[in-house]
């Protein structure tokens, strides 16, 4: 098992007894979107809940698309309100490719994590 903290067991806990003693959970998450802004972390940066990531099997997935066709994979996830992705020099050329199919998007609209 990992490593599960004291806050999150008496958390956990007190949801189960309320469920039981209930019948229902007493309190309700928002539900979210993929595109919704939130802030990570304490670091008070905000992204997208959900990244376009670069790496399956070390980039080979995305290098195998060749620029043109990733170009085209990362503009559709902008286009639907995806504005975070993420790179590594790990994963072969990927973080170059990345750039150049950011290149003429406004930088201040996205956020990148590389790495």
């Amino acid at each position: 098992m990992g490593n599960y903290s004291r806050r999150n067991f008496l958390k956990t806990g007190l949801a189960a007894g309320a469920l039981a003693a209930t019948g229902r959970l007493p309190l309700r998450a928002a539900r979210g979107s993929a595109t919704d802004w939130v802030t990570l972390g304490k670091s008070g940066v905000k992204v997208t809940r959900l990244a376009l990531g670069t790496g399956t099997s070390a980039g080979r997935t995305q290098r195998d698309l060749g620029q043109e066709q990733f170009t085209r994979l990362v503009r559709h996830a902008y286009d639907r309100g995806i504005r975070f992705f993420e790179t590594s020099e790990s994963y072969g050329e990927m973080h170059k490719m990345l750039g150049e199919a950011l290149k003429s998007i406004p930088r201040d609209t996205y956020r990148l994590l590389s790495r």
